[in-house]
């Protein structure tokens, strides 16, 4: 079992509930362990989605960077050319 099913797998079995059924037909034990399973995975959840944002701004601005730079170089070379241009003629 993986750390992150452990952390909310009560080590209820599915089919060891029958004897303590409530009127509804459904186990507590079992709705206890599926109330738990849903927390959890909302905590991954918005886990994760944060971790993905984070990621989205970090290439963002990684981007953002390569931009500028190749920018930077592009103006540094029309510079050159122009230069080179002015000084041939």
């Amino acid at each position: 079992m993986s750390q992150r099913t452990a952390a909310w797998d009560d080590g209820a079995s599915d089919h060891d509930d029958t004897a303590s059924l409530d009127s509804s037909g459904t186990s507590k034990r079992h709705m206890h362990h599926l109330e738990r399973a849903v927390v959890f995975l909302q905590q991954q959840h918005n886990e994760t989605l944060s971790a993905l944002h984070n990621e989205v701004d970090r290439l963002k601005r990684e981007n953002r960077g390569v931009y500028v730079t190749s920018a930077a170089s592009v103006v540094s070379l029309v510079l050159i050319v122009t230069e080179n241009c002015i000084f041939d003629l």
